[in-house]
């Protein structure tokens, strides 16, 4: 069995972060295995909720999950190294997603100026001018905000 594991940003009248647990079932459908209310989102947190879930698997006698699907967090990945230390970690490709359209603008700048010198056919270690680089970073930009208007 696959299961994701995320937190919501203390969206809710407490301020408390909410863990959802969610499987994958065989057929395509999802469907909700755990809810729980946290205090903080610290390892020792993380441990005992994975804990728990451990236990009524073990009530159930049923495996533990083969993947776990999460954002990546630290202190989340921890604990599942620690209750679950056969479970494969896999990162969500959304979040994945959402990291690569908040992150790239300065590798973008680079590809537009690596993109020049090859147009020139300049394939040595030419350094742009301030102006240059500015240019560069503003085409990237334009090209950044018509990329997401898509």
């Amino acid at each position: 069995m696959v299961i994701s594991m995320d937190c919501t940003c203390k969206t809710n009248r407490y301020g408390l972060p909410l863990l959802d647990v969610v499987g994958f079932a065989a057929t395509g459908s999802t469907f909700h295995l755990a809810f729980a209310f946290m205090r903080d989102e610290k390892d020792h947190t993380y441990k005992a909720m994975l804990g728990c879930l451990l236990e009524a698997y073990e009530a159930l006698g049923l495996a533990a999950p083969r993947s776990i699907l999460t954002d990546k967090e630290a202190a989340l990945l921890t604990a599942i190294e620690f209750i679950f230390p056969d479970t494969k970690h896999i990162t969500c490709t959304w979040h994945i997603n959402m990291n690569i359209l908040k992150n790239p603008r300065p590798l973008l700048a680079d590809q537009v100026a690596q993109a020049r010198r090859e147009a020139r056919g300049d394939n040595s270690s030419y350094r742009l001018t301030p102006a240059e680089a500015q240019e560069d970073r503003e085409k990237a930009e334009e090209g950044w905000k018509k990329m997401l208007q898509r």
